[in-house]
Formats: structure tokens, sequence, C-alpha cells
């Protein structure tokens, strides 16, 4: 696991803005995400290639398996499913705190903000946006009909205009709360690694075509 030189210096801003316990909540939030994700990928036999914690999340890279396929349908939904489980039981201390009475109201809150978050988090990697977990799970359906390229051409503009709109919606929000700023972060590293794939999907049908060119004149 590594750990990003730029966490300690965010910590220390968020407690200069007052934000401390709302940025370790969300940091946390997005951490327990791919954790889940890579318990699922241990569980189905995949192995990670590495595990990094930054000030804007955390990132978890996994080694292709021998069908090429990074992640199955399985491992992508095990990250909001965990953060439906987290915000379920945040939802349940929130109550429980809220008709006993007797903590103090800091720490009611608290457990709301981590109900919010935790949902957040959930529906947004359940966009069928690609790479969200839920544009892979489309992407793997597409796959089994039209065949990876074509479905990866398919996708890509929809997802490009999609996360292009939750961007400038994020941007807005941060207004309101400063918690949309990981939103638009999120989006940003989403919107490179579709880019990335959509240049290694063009290089490889360039090469294969110069491929086919080749045998064709042998």
């Amino acid at each position: 696991m590594q750990t990003s030189v730029w966490l300690i210096p965010s910590l220390l801003l968020a407690h200069y803005l007052g934000i401390l316990q709302l940025y370790l909540l969300t940091l946390s939030s997005i951490v327990i995400h791919e954790l889940s994700h890579g318990l699922a990928a241990i569980l189905s036999g995949v192995r990670i290639r590495s595990f990094s914690i930054g000030p804007t999340g955390a990132v978890l890279t996994l080694q292709p398996s021998k069908y090429g396929q990074v992640a199955s349908p399985w491992i992508c939904l095990a990250g909001p499913v965990c953060n439906i489980l987290c915000a379920l039981i945040c939802f349940w201390r929130f109550q429980w705190i809220t008709i006993m009475g007797g903590t103090a109201e800091l720490n009611r809150e608290l457990w709301r903000s981590g109900c919010l978050i935790h949902c957040e988090l959930a529906l947004f990697n359940l966009l069928p946006a690609y790479p969200l977990d839920g544009g892979k799970v489309l992407l793997a359906f597409l796959e089994k009909r039209t065949g990876k390229d074509e479905a990866f051409q398919k996708i890509y503009l929809f997802s490009s205009i999609l996360l292009f709109s939750i961007f400038f919606l994020g941007i807005y929000l941060v207004q309101y709360q400063i918690v949309n700023f990981f939103l638009c972060v999120l989006v940003v590293r989403c919107g490179i690694q579709l880019w990335t794939d959509r240049q290694y999907l063009v290089m490889r049908r360039v090469i294969h075509g110069q491929t086919s060119n080749e045998r064709k004149v042998e």
C-alpha cells in the first residue's frame, strides 16, 4: 500500500478550514469502496497490482485476468454494495442517537453525514458511464453481444457526455457542500481513464490493421 506525500498537507488544510471531520468521512468512504473491490478481487482469484491512498481518495489497480478482462461485474458491484451497507449502518446509528437523545448533536450529525456520503458515492459509481462501476458492468454486458471494440465505441460517447455534465454539476454544488469537490476530482480521474483506454483501443486497432496488411503482402 502506498500513501501520497500530499495526504498530510491536505489533512492540515482541512483542519485549517474547519472541515476535517467531513474530509475524513469522505476519504474513508472512498477507501472502504476501493477495499471492497480489492476483497472481491481476491475472492475471485484476481491479483491486486497496487493500492494507493491520496488526498482525493484511493486508487486500486488489478492485474488483468487470463481472459483479458480487468474486473468481472461482481468485482465492480462490490464497492457500491459496501457503500450501501455502510450507509444503512450510519442511518441506523443516526436514528438510534436521535431516539435515545443522549449524545452530543455533533456526533448525531456525524452519522448523518456518513450516511449521505456513502449514498452519494454508491449512486455515483452505479451510473452507466465508463469507467464507473455501473459503466463497467454495462460494458461487460455489451461485450457479450457485439464484441469488445464495438461495445466500447458505443459506450464512449455516452460516457463522455455524462461525465462532462456531472463535472460541471459538481462545480456548481461545491458552493453548498465542499464534499462535491471530491465528485469533481473523481470525474476528472474517470475522464482521463476513459480517454486513455480509448487511445489504447485505437492503437491496438492500428497495430492489428498493420499486421493484417503484412500478412496479405506475404
